[in-house]
């Protein structure tokens, strides 16, 4: 399935359960670029962070964080997000 369907980000949380069993989902970060991709990070239980490479800030608004370059994040911006 595509996005918005949230099976490629709850795949990746399952692999990474693999080495790291209690992961949640709720500490994992997407980094996507395209409003189906936030939706599909949203279902899927996880943060979202967003960069306006194909859209503009504003059509990206539902991620946690939206940035124009991921130059712009830091760790402390990311620790903010958790």
């Amino acid at each position: 399935e595509g996005k918005p369907s949230p099976a490629t980000f709850l795949c990746a949380l399952a692999r990474l359960r693999e080495r790291v069993p209690d992961l949640a989902a709720e500490h994992c970060l997407v980094v996507e670029d395209s409003r189906a991709g936030i939706e599909a990070a949203r279902r899927a239980g996880m943060r979202c962070l967003a960069v306006t490479n194909s859209y503009a800030a504003e059509a990206l608004a539902d991620a946690d964080l939206v940035v124009r370059s991921l130059e712009e994040v830091g760790w402390e911006r990311l620790e903010a997000l958790f």
